[in-house]
């Protein structure tokens, strides 16, 4: 391939069989940029007990290998499809809902709080148990509204923490607890340190990871995740330290059309593991806007990133670069596709879709099945 000696492309490309996806050997490029309501309970109400009821991989938790679940489905609804998060013990809808992103469901773009949370419970009418929040979004109200209702064991809520915050062991069990607190519930899924960089993982591990092993051991937390900053560190540096640690039971990757260096770096030790994996920037302005992605891979052709006859050999031209994405698939559109792609990536259990629309939400999940 004509591509710089440093560049992560893979020597793969994918095309579609009917709904699944298969790899075949050529080319394939990448861009660097574009890329809660149950009963609150106090913490002493929190113990032995609930940690053996919700078990995850390290930490020493007892209970099942798989809990077994049991959405909250509306009859008559579409079903999504489950899988184990790794092997921590959880099982998951393969599509989740993200609260974050450009769109923070809605938030940003200043729509109703009730269209939020309907955003939210359509989805959890079609299957969908998973739903992944964050200190920073201002999200965990909308989510504790959404779960209303709801039977706290049909649901797996994420959350995080941020890195940026000058916390030890004991302001990070205060974190959390309110984070409880926003979320009305009395224990987290999965709680993560949020968009860390490779600068910063020694010190996070040295003083803020030990506070999550002790909310974890109290029943506070179920799993100790990670996520990355994607658009700083798109070849996954950070998370390739992270995932060579035994410290972590989940991770949330970006992993998408135009930048899968995930597979190799980053999902070959996860799988291996058993790490959870949370794939996030399935779709996000470069394959949601034909002129933003014709902007991008213009872009990389200037600077040498991506060379002309690669694109040539995958069928793409600068004005339409991924026109074969559904001229060879039953794809609809290029967003379909993004999400499939995703969605079907061996290692990926969960695929992360954040909209402030329910017609796109809708369209999603039907995407990932």
């Amino acid at each position: 391939m004509a591509v710089r000696d440093d560049s992560p492309l893979q020597p793969q490309t994918w095309r579609y069989s009917g709904r699944r996806r298969h790899r075949t050997p050529g080319p394939s490029w990448y861009h660097h940029g574009d890329g809660a309501g149950s009963r609150s309970v106090a913490p002493r109400d929190r113990g032995s007990a609930v940690q053996q009821q919700r078990p995850c991989r390290p930490g020493g938790n007892s209970g099942p290998k798989h809990r077994s679940c049991t959405p909250f489905h509306r009859e008559g609804a579409q079903r999504v499809d489950y899988q184990p998060l790794g092997e921590t013990g959880i099982t998951v809808s393969v599509i989740g809902v993200g609260t974050g992103g450009p769109s923070q469901i809605g938030v940003r773009a200043g729509i109703p709080r009730a269209e939020s949370v309907r955003i939210i419970r359509s989805a959890m009418d079609q299957g969908v148990n998973f739903i992944d929040s964050a200190e920073a979004y201002g999200t965990e109200g909308i989510v504790r509204a959404a779960m209303e209702g709801v039977p706290r064991d049909t649901m797996v809520l994420s959350t995080k923490i941020s890195r940026w915050s000058n916390l030890d062991e004991q302001g990070i069990r205060e974190s959390i607890e309110r984070r409880l607190t926003e979320l009305g519930t009395d224990y987290i899924d999965i709680c993560h340190i949020h968009g860390l960089e490779p600068q910063d993982y020694d010190r996070v591990v040295d003083e803020l990871y030990p506070g999550l092993v002790a909310a974890r051991d109290a029943g506070m937390i179920r799993c100790i995740g990670v996520t990355e900053m994607f658009n700083a560190d798109p070849g996954h540096g950070m998370l390739r330290r992270a995932v060579a640690s035994d410290l972590w039971d989940v991770i949330m990757v970006g992993f998408n059309i135009l930048n899968p260096s995930a597979r190799d770096r980053v999902l070959k030790l996860t799988r291996a593991k058993g790490i959870g994996v949370l794939g996030m920037f399935a779709v996000r302005l470069a394959l949601s806007r034909q002129e933003r992605l014709v902007e991008v891979v213009g872009e990389l052709l200037a600077s040498g990133s991506l060379a002309p006859d690669t694109l040539e050999r995958c069928g793409g031209s600068p004005g339409n670069p991924l026109g074969f994405v559904t001229g060879e698939s039953d794809a609809r559109t290029l967003v379909e596709a993004a999400y499939r792609f995703v969605r079907h990536e061996p290692g990926v259990h969960v695929t992360l879709s954040g909209t402030g629309s329910e017609a796109h939400m809708m369209a999603n999940i039907a995407a990932a099945q």
